[in-house]
């Protein structure tokens, strides 16, 4: 039996020797290949409305780095911003920012997207603000930072019309034009056509007329200026300059109305002395001031404005 033992263990120890030398000795297992990462490639920015597809690229242990076919698990971490499906595929809904992720042997890589607004075709009007409103301004620069905070800018045309390209939201306005106060505003442009006000310099206003010689006690000159208030403040009118002494009916008289010919203020003067300056506060609105004159006169009339936008018309 001891000599069948020492006989097999030879013959095995044979047997092994020679597969050695035949090149077939046993192979060791080797190490297990894992997922280190995934990345997700991929435009990081898109439009409402449009769609484009993301790849999950998958990074191995061994160094192997392959874009994924299968397997992947996509999800955006703001549907109301940017959905994406079992392919990847990204629809942009509304501008702002989620996180698209994807996921493989439990191992995830997400990208930033940018959803950004389409501009629309806004328009809108320059007019002068109340009383005379219905009045266009032509030749208004308006400039417009909209709420993705790109700036752009247009000209009014002789109705005071105007058109920006946009994106919904809120933009801040800033309008000037010559003889017109800059005017800045917020605005939602999703709110129809927009109006945009402006109020016309302060301007003071000077006539100057010369009178003939006619009988005494006889009215000269009459004059009378209608006037359009923008911006509450005071009506100033005054007479310059000094009488023709060489009449003793000299007269002059001065009054501020309404526009339902109301007589808010009025004084007169006679003789070697003038009419008093006319002081009157006023709201935004249409008033007409009036000049009276009799006898030898010879100066000027001035109508000032004082702390308030409006404009002066010369006499109708």
């Amino acid at each position: 039996m001891r000599r069948v033992t020492s006989l097999f263990v030879a013959w095995s120890l044979a047997a092994i020797v020679a597969m050695a030398a035949c090149g077939k000795a046993p192979v060791q297992p080797s190490a297990t290949v894992a997922v280190t990462s995934v990345t997700v490639e991929g435009a990081h920015s898109l439009a409402e409305g449009n769609t484009l597809t993301l790849t999950a690229t998958v990074h191995w242990s061994n160094g192997v780095t392959a874009a994924a076919t299968s397997g992947v698990s996509w999800v955006s971490d703001d549907p109301r911003v940017a959905t994406v499906d079992a392919r990847g595929v990204v629809t942009a809904v509304k501008a702002g920012q989620s996180q698209i992720r994807a996921t493989f042997d439990s191992v995830s890589g997400s990208t930033a997207l940018q959803v950004t607004a389409v501009a629309v075709r806004v328009s809108g009007k320059v007019h002068e603000s109340a009383p005379t409103e219905d009045v266009g301004v032509a030749g208004a620069t308006v400039t417009a930072v909209g709420a993705d905070g790109a700036g752009v800018s247009a000209v009014t045309d002789a109705s005071g019309a105007f058109t920006l390209n946009l994106v919904p939201g809120v933009a801040q306005f800033s309008v000037a034009a010559p003889g017109y106060e800059t005017a800045t505003a917020s605005v939602d442009t999703t709110a129809g056509s927009l109006s945009l006000p402006l109020v016309p310099v302060l301007q003071e206003m000077r006539e100057s007329f010369d009178t003939i010689s006619p009988p005494p006690a006889q009215v000269i000159d009459s004059r009378t200026f209608p006037i359009k208030v923008h911006r509450a403040g005071e009506i100033v009118v005054a007479y310059t300059k000094s009488y023709d002494l060489a009449s003793a009916q000299a007269f002059t008289h001065l009054e501020v109305r309404d526009a339902s010919n109301r007589v808010l203020a009025q004084t007169a003067g006679a003789y070697d002395a003038w009419a008093p300056p006319i002081r009157v506060s006023v709201a935004p609105g249409a008033y007409v001031v009036k000049f009276f004159t009799a006898n030898p006169y010879d100066g000027t009339a001035a109508v000032s404005l004082a702390g308030f936008g409006g404009e002066v018309k010369h006499p109708n």
